[in-house]
């Protein structure tokens, strides 16, 4: 339990450092209209990945460093996943009938990631 509210924590510290980094970016003229969009889909992606993949990567017996690490190796892959699950969450009622799928998806992309690692 202690592991679980300390990884949460962490998380939680890191997304909203690096959404506050975005926004201050976003008043810079040009670029904060045109890369920080992109950017923070990227963000987002990729957190949804760590975690879609989190049950099975603790079941592994991985931290959130260790996910973090592996995941961050492998990041093309884990922000695909993640663009592909969170665009179905934008379709109404896709987040309902999709979240089994994203869950089985991010089992898999766990298996994927410690075979490869």
């Amino acid at each position: 339990m202690g592991r679980a509210v300390r990884d949460c924590i962490l998380l939680l510290t890191l997304t909203a450092g690096l959404s506050l980094t975005l926004l201050l970016i976003g008043f810079l003229p040009v670029v904060g209209q045109t890369a920080v969009p992109l950017l923070g889909a990227c963000v987002t992606a990729f957190f949804l990945s760590v975690e879609l993949t989190s049950i099975a990567l603790e079941r592994r017996g991985l931290g959130l460093g260790e996910r973090l690490r592996l995941l961050w190796r492998r990041r093309l892959l884990a922000i695909g996943f993640g663009v592909a699950v969170f665009v179905l969450f934008l379709i109404p009622l896709g987040a309902l009938l999709g979240m089994p799928g994203a869950v089985a998806g991010g089992t898999l992309l766990a298996r994927r990631l410690t075979e490869a690692g």
